[in-house]
């Protein structure tokens, strides 16, 4: 994001923070019962603080990330763990990703139930390559391939038995928890989502963001 004051969490956009945004979408939905929020640890209070100001009464507790995106998750599903138990059903999204829709949330559910696990995707728009070193090693069939985004959703239990081996084995950077459970060889059911679910990552993302907001909004 460059320089910017504060973390892009907590930059706005529609004139709230982007992780308000990002629960929101789960506090307006039936289907979800309660909501574990992971930030750093000088955000806390903060955050808890803009919970209580935008009403989202369905988060039950706000705790420290990790040294990774991997050890943050693993901290909020610890504590879920310790809260709700094993044979619960987990969505987890990133606090960027302000743009979920009820139907993104209700079709993960139901592909966990089918299939035991489930991430939301879009189909790649552009040639994907696998490189090796500076070079294109192979050129992949476009339409074969997908983006992976969020949520991903897994049985509680089964995710934190994966995670904590992965903690285990020393192995805490997977770039996602499909990668992760993809890598102890779980089977991912796919939901189709928009391409509107983008992850706010670089300031271009924030002026993209505000169209989708208005234009959402409008409709």
């Amino acid at each position: 994001m460059g320089d910017v004051e504060v973390p892009k969490q907590f930059l706005e956009v529609a004139g709230k923070p982007i992780i308000i945004l990002a629960i929101e979408a789960f506090q307006k939905n039936e289907n979800i019962d309660k909501i574990i929020v992971v930030t750093l640890s000088e955000w806390i209070e903060q955050t808890w603080n803009f919970i209580r100001q935008y009403g989202l009464d369905k988060v039950e507790d706000v705790v420290e990330g990790g040294e990774t995106g991997q050890l943050s998750i693993f901290n909020g599903v610890k504590r879920a763990l310790e809260l709700y138990g094993r044979d619960n059903i987990i969505l987890i999204n990133d606090g960027v990703r302000p743009f979920i829709s009820s139907d993104d949330i209700e079709k993960s559910i139901e592909v966990v139930k089918e299939v035991g696990a489930s991430a939301v995707a879009v189909q790649a728009t552009e040639t994907v390559a696998k490189k090796e070193g500076d070079s294109i090693d192979k050129i992949l069939n476009r339409d074969e391939c997908v983006f992976l985004k969020a949520p991903q959703s897994f049985y509680l239990g089964e995710f934190y038995d994966c995670d904590s081996k992965a903690v285990s084995e020393g192995r805490v950077n997977f770039v996602d928890s499909a990668s992760l459970m993809s890598y102890y060889g779980k089977k991912i059911g796919l939901v189709e989502t928009s391409y509107d679910n983008i992850k706010i990552t670089t300031k271009k993302d924030i002026i993209v963001a505000e169209a989708i907001s208005k234009r959402i909004s409008h409709t």
